[in-house]
């Protein structure tokens, strides 16, 4: 299930460099942070209205503020690049959560393995079981299920360990199938 954010991003172009911000509901507009701390696509800025450097880094920084998950933004924004952001002409423009998730739907469309995409506040405990994983046989709380394709068995699942360290498993890596457990 995908976050449901009161988001609105603008974007800005005065010809001598971009600007993008972030209003949340019932906050002061703020920069969107390039989020180079997770994929370094351009580090000089934000750009949109073509398919390149420039519009993936924005891509990327949008969808890490809206999913609030790095490893969700990372996995996605190149095909949000495409649906969304390479189409932008305007030099001024505004994105909303809701338009965030109507571009979602219709990805979800052409790319059906995308519904099974989730985030969770509050996940399944899980434990770390294979042995050639560096923290196994450690307790996280399931945070995503991020879908690469249409098998399951090369979906990442993210977990928080019990010491906040974030981990990306495959799922034979973990003690349980989380997703008999989210359709339950």
């Amino acid at each position: 299930m995908l976050p449901s954010r009161e988001r609105i991003y603008y974007g800005f172009d005065d010809g001598n460099g971009a600007a993008v911000f972030v209003s949340a509901s019932g906050q002061q507009m703020a920069p969107l942070p390039l989020r180079c701390d997770i994929v370094n696509h351009s580090p000089t800025g934000f750009a949109w209205g073509y398919a390149g450097t420039g519009p993936a880094q924005l891509a990327l920084a949008i969808l890490a503020d809206y999913f609030g998950c790095a490893h969700a933004a990372r996995a996605l924004h190149q095909l949000f690049k495409f649906a969304a952001i390479s189409g932008i002409q305007e030099k001024h423009w505004s994105m909303t959560g809701r338009d965030i998730a109507h571009v979602f739907e219709k990805l979800c469309r052409d790319h059906p393995w995308l519904d099974r995409l989730t985030l969770f506040e509050d996940g399944t405990t899980m434990q770390v079981v294979d042995k050639y994983t560096e923290r196994s046989g450690e307790f996280g709380r399931l945070a995503a299920v991020i879908p690469h394709d249409q098998s399951e068995a090369n979906d990442e699942l993210v977990l928080i360990l019990n010491d906040g360290m974030e981990v990306t498993l495959y799922r034979d890596q973990v003690s349980a199938r989380p997703v008999q457990w989210i359709r339950d």
